[in-house]
C-alpha cells in the first residue's frame, strides 16, 4: 500500500512540475513578445518624432530659400539662376525660378519653386510673384499719393505707391498703364560732387553783404570763386527774413541764357567735362539764415529757353543710403519751371525738394531724355493756361505725394541711363528697387 501511494504521489508531482514549466515558458514567451512590442512601438514613435522634427526643419529651409530669392530679385529683377543643394543647418535647400504669365497682369510674373531636405524628410513650396517694374523703368513713380485734376497721358507705364485719383474711376488717366497700391522703392539719388566727377560742379550759397542779398559761388572743392567769375548774382537774388529763404529768380530768356548757357553763361562748362551741375540746395552762409535756410529757384524763360545743365535744390540730412529714399531726410526750397526746356547733357535735369512745373515746362525730350527726381513730401504741377501742359520725357520720380491741376504728358525713355554719371548708376544694384507682390503661395506634395 505504501509503495503504491508513493508512486502515485511521485507521478502527480512530476505532472505538476511539467505544468509549471509550461506555464513559465508561456509566460516568458508572452513577456518577450510584449517587450518586443514595447520596444518596437517606442522605436517607431522615436522615428516618427524624429521625422516630424526633420520635416519641420525642411519646411523652414524651403521657406528660407524663397525669402532669399525675394531679396535677390529686389536687387536684380533679371535674376533667374536659382540654387541647387545648398547646405544650411542640418539639411540643404534648392530653388528654381522661371518666368510665367497670368492674364490681366502687365508686370513680369515668376514661378518660384523651393525644396528643403533634412535626413529623409523633404518639404516643397511654390510661389507665384509679380515683379514690379523698377523705378527707372517707369514714366513716373509717385512714392505717396497722386491726385490729378485734368488729362494725364502716359506713353509707357506709371505707378503710384499709395492712392491714385485721376478723376472719377481714374477716367482722367487717358493713355498708358497705371498701377497703384503696392510699394516700389525708388532707387536712391545722390547730389554731391563726387557723384558727378565728370561734370563741372558749382555750389551757390545765398548770403547778405552790406545789406545786399547775393550769392557766393564755390567750386566742387569748396573754393570761393565768386570774384574770379565776376558775378555774385546780386541782380537776381532776394531774401525773405521771415522764411529764412533766398530766391534766385531767372525771369526771362535773356537771364536764363546769361547764367545757364554752358558755353557763354556764368555757369559754363570747363573743357573736357561732360556737363554742368549747379547746386543751390546747400545751407546758405551763416549770415543771416543759418542751418535752417533754403533757396528758391524760379526759372521763367520763354518757349525757346533751354537749360542743358543739372539743377539741384535739395540737401540730404540723414545718415546712410537706407534713408536716401525717405522724404523726411531731405530739406530744400521751391524750384519753379515755366516756359523752359530742360535738356541735360548728363541725363539728370532736376533734383529738387519741391518742384512746381507749369505751362510749357519740358523736362527732357526725345533727343535728351532725363531723370527728374524730387525728394519732398509733396510736389505739384499747375497749368491754368489752356492746352500748353507740363511734359516729361525720361523718368519722373517723387518720394512723396504729387498733385496736379492741368494737363500732363509723360513719356518713358530709358536711354537717359546711358548718360547718367557712373557713380550714381553703381548705387542702383541691378538698376531695380522694389518689392515682390505675392500672387499665390502653397505647399506641394512632399514626404
Amino acid at each position: 500500500m505504501s509503495n503504491s501511494r508513493r508512486r502515485t504521489t511521485t507521478k502527480r508531482r512530476d505532472g505538476e512540475s511539467g505544468y509549471v514549466l509550461l506555464v513559465v515558458t508561456v509566460f516568458a514567451f508572452v513577456v518577450l513578445i510584449g517587450s518586443a512590442a514595447v520596444v518596437s512601438t517606442t522605436s517607431s514613435e522615436v522615428r516618427v518624432a524624429r521625422h516630424q522634427h526633420s520635416s519641420e526643419e525642411a519646411f523652414f529651409l524651403a521657406d528660407s530659400a524663397i525669402e532669399r530669392a525675394r531679396a535677390r530679385l529686389i536687387q536684380d529683377r533679371s535674376w533667374r539662376d536659382g540654387w541647387t543643394d545648398v547646405t544650411f543647418g542640418n539639411g540643404k535647400y534648392s530653388l528654381s525660378i522661371a518666368d510665367t504669365t497670368i492674364t490681366g497682369l502687365a508686370n513680369d510674373v515668376v514661378r518660384i519653386s523651393s525644396s528643403g531636405t533634412v535626413d529623409q524628410a523633404q518639404r516643397r513650396l511654390e510661389m507665384l510673384a509679380e515683379i514690379p517694374p523698377s523705378g527707372l523703368g517707369l514714366a513716373f513713380l509717385i512714392g505717396g499719393d497722386a491726385i490729378c485734376v485734368g488729362r494725364t497721358c502716359v506713353e509707357g507705364q506709371a505707378h503710384v505707391n499709395g492712392f491714385a485719383w485721376f478723376g472719377m474711376r481714374n477716367n482722367g488717366f487717358q493713355c498708358g498703364t497705371l498701377t497703384e497700391g503696392f510699394e516700389i522703392t525708388p532707387p536712391p539719388i545722390f547730389t554731391g560732387p563726387d557723384q558727378f566727377a565728370d561734370d563741372t560742379y558749382y555750389f551757390v550759397h545765398g548770403t547778405i553783404i552790406d545789406g545786399t542779398p547775393q550769392a557766393r559761388i564755390f567750386d566742387r572743392d569748396g573754393n570761393d570763386i565768386t570774384s574770379s567769375m565776376g558775378d555774385s548774382l546780386t541782380s537776381v537774388t532776394t531774401y525773405n527774413p521771415y522764411l529764412s529763404a533766398f530766391t534766385f529768380r531767372f525771369h526771362s530768356s535773356s537771364t536764363v541764357d546769361q547764367y545757364f548757357n554752358q558755353t557763354t553763361g556764368l555757369f559754363r562748362r570747363e573743357v573736357g567735362d561732360n556737363s554742368v551741375v549747379i547746386n543751390f540746395g546747400e545751407v546758405p552762409l551763416i549770415d543771416p539764415p543759418g542751418d535752417d535756410g533754403v533757396a528758391h529757384v524760379f526759372i521763367q524763360g520763354s518757349n525757346q529757353s533751354e537749360i542743358r545743365s543739372t539743377i539741384i535744390n535739395t540737401r540730404f540730412n540723414g545718415v546712410g543710403t537706407a534713408q536716401l529714399s525717405e522724404p523726411g531726410y531731405w530739406t530744400g526750397g521751391m524750384t519753379l519751371v515755366y516756359n523752359t526746356r530742360m535738356r541735360p547733357l548728363n541725363g539728370v535735369d532736376i533734383i529738387a525738394e519741391l518742384l512746381f512745373a507749369g505751362s510749357n515746362a519740358e523736362l527732357g525730350d526725345e533727343n535728351s531724355p532725363a531723370l527728374t527726381y524730387l525728394t519732398g513730401n509733396w510736389n505739384a504741377s499747375f497749368n491754368l493756361f489752356g492746352h500748353h501742359g507740363f511734359r516729361m520725357t525720361g523718368t519722373f520720380i517723387t518720394l512723396g505725394d504729387f498733385y496736379s491741376l492741368g494737363r500732363l504728358y509723360f513719356t518713358h525713355d530709358g536711354s537717359f541711363m546711358a548718360d547718367i554719371p557712373e557713380a550714381i548708376v553703381q548705387q542702383w544694384p541691378g538698376r531695380v528697387s522694389g518689392t515682390l507682390k505675392t500672387i499665390s503661395w502653397h505647399e506641394l506634395a512632399s514626404n
